[in-house]
């Protein structure tokens, strides 16, 4: 779907809600079990070496280094 192509009243629709009054507190917690909390998850941290290596991955990088 794009989203961004809709007018705001066919949006409300399509999500069955109101512009004017949001959602209550029942519906709410109610699509937050259906559909999960509205969050990132956090993805593995890797480490300054990994980091620094990663740098050295694109194939120009390393031509540049030999140049």
């Amino acid at each position: 779907m794009i989203w961004h192509t809709l007018t705001s009243d066919a949006v409300s629709k399509k999500l069955d809600t109101s512009i004017d009054r949001g959602l209550s507190e029942e519906e709410a917690l109610g699509r937050q079990t259906a559909y999960g909390r509205n969050e990132i998850p956090e993805g593995k941290h890797s480490g300054i070496f990994v980091k620094l290596l990663n740098q050295f991955n694109d194939y120009m990088i390393i031509i540049l280094l030999i140049a």
